[in-house]
């Protein structure tokens, strides 16, 4: 619910990684599915697009982060936000411009509660275009 939340705050679109697909509602409008082996191309093409990638939960492994169907969709420029409750995994597969050590429900709540405090959110500023992209991408 947590993760959830601040998808639909930050109007995210949401990926999950192999085998993790459980981790968002399937039928959520900002799911774009999962990445890597077995992906969905939706999921890869938004995540190319994107500046910033918040990892809520994952060590980014190798089958969510390599090239799949010949599209290298990692995105080459994007900041790494990557949340584990596990020290040993932050920014072992890929590097982070930051590392939370923290339980991820936890760290979300408290993530959406200080976007919530009235600062500018910069996402917001291109929110209808991503949305559209999002939709394109899914057809």
């Amino acid at each position: 619910a947590e993760i959830k939340a601040l998808a639909e705050f930050l109007s995210a679109p949401v990926v999950t990684s192999y085998l993790h697909n459980d981790c968002f509602p399937c039928d959520h409008s900002l799911m774009c599915g999962s990445l890597g082996y077995y992906g969905s191309m939706a999921g890869m093409k938004m995540i190319n697009q994107a500046d910033v990638v918040l990892a809520m939960g994952s060590r980014m492994g190798p089958f969510g982060t390599l090239p799949q169907y010949g599209f290298d969709y990692w995105p080459q420029n994007a900041k790494t936000i990557q949340v584990d409750s596990n020290h040993r995994v932050l920014g072992l597969v890929r590097e982070v411009e930051v590392g939370i050590l923290g339980d991820v429900r936890l760290t979300a709540n408290e993530m959406l509660s200080r976007l919530q405090e009235g600062s500018e959110v910069a996402c917001m500023s291109n929110k209808e275009e991503r949305m559209k992209q999002m939709n394109q991408a899914k057809e």
